[in-house]
């Protein structure tokens, strides 16, 4: 690039300016996220330059933060938000033009959880834990996380999701939620993975078929909870806590083939 200021007679010594492709946008990794912001979003796509200038736009919000991985991928980190709300997501290379070609990002309501039901089960896992809270979203992104293991969720509500429990070491875990399978919740609440309860012996081990007999089970590792059942084939009978290591169960009635 030369100057001239009487359009004929032009400088020699210019600078170097490149005409480059646009930027193009293919996909968004999230494409969602807390109002909070700081969601680190990859976005592919192509034309990237490796610039002090790269910049992302999330509406109308420059991101604090875009990371050049190479000529088709960059990292964005969102800024916030007040409210939910769909905003497009531009690339600059040079912080002044930006892409034509922008895609959707979509501003999500905070999640939060405020109780886990059961609270505890075996470290082998398979433990269904229902989570109740607030804003989960119906989407293959909302999982769970017990410490640092992401389980798949089922979507029941906005207000109730169901994980399995992955195998654990016996002890307490941290649970937590998210709905774009990155950024969690922080609700600190507690799972307990325990050792899986054994039956030893039982007495009496038989009964009459009309049932109402008190069967006495002796094994380890009950616990004194609501959730303390027996189970006689595949009915459930309510079970007495006597100690960790014994419990008392009625027996059903036992219908005759």
């Amino acid at each position: 690039l030369e100057i001239s200021n009487n359009n004929q007679d032009f400088s020699t010594n210019g600078f170097m300016y490149t005409a480059q492709s646009d930027i193009s946008i293919t996909q968004l990794v999230p494409a969602n996220g807390p109002l909070t912001g700081g969601t680190v979003v990859t976005v592919y796509g192509s034309n990237f330059v490796n610039s002090s200038n790269l910049h992302c736009k999330f509406g109308t919000s420059v991101s604090p933060l875009a990371v050049f991985v190479s000529n088709g991928t960059i990292n964005c980190v969102s800024p916030a938000l007040v409210l939910p709300e769909l905003v497009f997501l531009e690339i600059t290379n040079n912080n002044q033009d930006y892409s034509t070609l922008q895609k959707v990002y979509r501003y999500d309501s905070l999640i939060s959880i405020s109780a886990l039901n059961p609270t505890n089960g075996p470290a082998s896992g398979g433990t269904t834990v229902s989570l109740i809270g607030l804003n989960f979203l119906n989407s293959p992104n909302t999982l769970c996380r017990f410490d640092e293991t992401p389980v798949n969720s089922t979507w029941i509500s906005n207000t109730l999701i169901a994980c399995r429990s992955p195998a654990m070491t016996v002890g307490y875990v941290t649970v937590e939620a998210t709905n774009n399978a990155q950024d969690y919740t922080n609700s600190s609440l507690k799972f307990q993975a325990r050792p899986a309860p054994t039956v030893d012996s039982i007495a009496p081990s038989y009964g009459t078929r009309d049932g109402g007999t008190l069967v006495t089970v002796t094994g380890a590792n009950y616990i004194n909870q609501n959730g303390l059942f027996c189970r006689f084939g595949a009915t459930k009978s309510t079970a007495s806590y006597l100690s960790a290591t014994q419990l008392q169960c009625l027996s059903p009635q036992v219908v005759a083939a």
